[in-house]
């Protein structure tokens, strides 16, 4: 108990020694792991597999989400989008595609691709169906959306709003 208490009341403290620690022993940290992997492939395939199944969307939200901001941060990008902003957009537009308004499964989508320097932020993720996501692609909003059978304007304004967007421009975030 006194341990934990310690361990609680220094977190910020080990954080510090743990992420030096990590770098200075980098190679040594390395080659340990490599070993350890070795000698217990089944015990880490089998517990990596128990937490899959037990948590079937987190693991794949989890995959999702830190391909796109590895790939953002890789282009010198802005990747600053947190689960709990996730959250709050899904619930600014009513658990539904931003797009088309349909209420299947959502993913984020770049409303700026990140092919064409759009951030992973809050300022530019919007929740897609996965329908909207493919066919949108890398396209832009305003040529791709208004061409949409399920085109509406007001989805249109709701989504400007969210971005921030006024007058067709998107106000700044200051941080």
């Amino acid at each position: 108990m006194r341990d934990r208490k310690y361990y609680e009341s220094n977190i910020e403290k080990k954080k510090g020694y743990d992420s030096i620690y990590r770098k200075q022993n980098k190679d040594r940290i390395s080659k340990y792991l490599k070993v350890y992997y070795s000698k217990n492939k089944e015990k880490i395939f089998e517990t990596n597999k128990l937490w899959r199944k037990n948590n079937p969307n987190t693991h794949k939200e989890i995959s999702r989400r830190a391909v796109q901001k590895r790939l953002a941060i890789k282009r010198k990008l802005p990747a600053t989008f947190t689960k709990e902003q996730w959250t709050d957009c899904k619930k600014h537009f009513s658990d539904s595609c931003a797009y088309c308004g349909s209420k299947t499964k959502l993913e984020q989508d770049h409303f700026i691709p990140l092919s064409k320097g759009g951030e992973y932020t809050k300022d530019n993720i919007v929740p897609s169906c996965k329908k909207c996501n493919v066919t949108k692609s890398n396209h832009d909003f305003e040529f791709w959306y208004y061409e949409q059978p399920f085109y509406s304007k007001s989805r249109e304004i709701k989504i400007f709003n969210y971005l921030g967007y006024k007058n067709n421009n998107q106000q700044l975030t200051l941080l």
